[in-house]
């Protein structure tokens, strides 16, 4: 939150049909396809729109590999400031053809995965789903969805301080037969589902969703980039200058704990004092 700009921002989805979802299974590599198709689905959007200037846009990405029954389910969230920056102005823009969007953002993803996968495998699966989807792929751009941009960011990263499932949609677990009920709701119609399946299969859909080593989920792109924060240091952001060292404080181990449990991990409960860190033995 302290790397926005006092802007709006604009929550996007980008979703690829289900018939894809396996090719990033079953080379993880490719879910970096993902952040570059929205990238250059973005950026060239920008540029075409500020010919002869040197504007760019802001957008974080996040990357999601499950949906609400846990299974395997590639799709990209987007957080977009509603401007574009240059070295020291703001431009606002609130309009975002997400028709034209959705059929770049198919071109690119399928280009790049035939160009990865080879033109002998992939041909057919692109040529089924640009006809199968001829209106190009699903892209969510609600405009005002949130009453601001921090309620915008704390529903895009809720997912990345969590886990993929929450023990309280556990029914039951049946130990003598090896089966877990639990229960989701369903995007589409709002209904609940609840499932029971093998415990092991349960675990399979949990540890598939466990991100490769070192690898990115979170990216910040245009202005938002790190070889940006020059730039992005000149203009006014959501939250003032002057106590982000104080948010950033909040977020140190001792400090989580007293907000949680109103208790100073470091004082001593009989003298007092506060405990200073003398040796760690191994």
């Amino acid at each position: 939150m302290t790397k926005l700009i006092n802007v709006k921002h604009r929550h996007l989805v980008f979703t690829i049909p289900d018939f894809l979802w396996d090719f990033f299974r079953e080379d993880r590599n490719r879910l970096n396809l993902m952040f570059h198709a929205v990238n250059t689905t973005l950026s060239s959007w920008f540029k075409e729109q500020k010919k002869g200037e040197d504007f760019k846009p802001g957008f974080i990405s996040v990357i999601h590999t499950y949906g609400r029954d846990n299974k395997w389910n590639v799709h990209l969230h987007c957080l977009l400031a509603e401007a574009s920056a240059d070295n020291n102005t703001i431009k606002k823009i609130d309009f975002f053809p997400y028709k034209m969007l959705r059929k770049r953002f198919q071109k690119i993803i399928l280009y790049l995965l035939e160009k990865d996968i080879g033109k002998d495998t992939f041909r057919k699966i692109k040529n089924l789903a640009f006809t199968k989807y001829n209106e190009g792929f699903y892209i969510r751009a609600k405009k005002n969805e949130f009453k601001n941009s921090k309620k915008a960011l704390e529903y895009v990263l809720r997912y990345c301080g969590r886990p993929c499932f929450a023990s309280y949609r556990i029914l039951n677990i049946d130990y003598d037969n090896n089966t877990i009920t639990f229960w989701y709701q369903r995007s589409e119609d709002k209904l609940f589902v609840v499932v029971n399946i093998p415990i092991f299969k349960f675990i399979e859909r949990l540890i598939i969703h466990i991100s490769d080593y070192q690898f990115k989920t979170i990216r910040y792109y245009g202005f938002y980039a790190s070889r940006s924060h020059k730039r992005i240091n000149e203009f006014k952001l959501l939250i003032d200058k002057l106590k982000i060292p104080f948010y950033k404080s909040m977020l140190k181990w001792q400090m989580l704990l007293l907000s949680s449990f109103k208790k100073d991990p470091l004082k001593c409960p009989k003298c007092d004092n506060i405990m200073l860190f003398q040796q760690l033995i191994l």
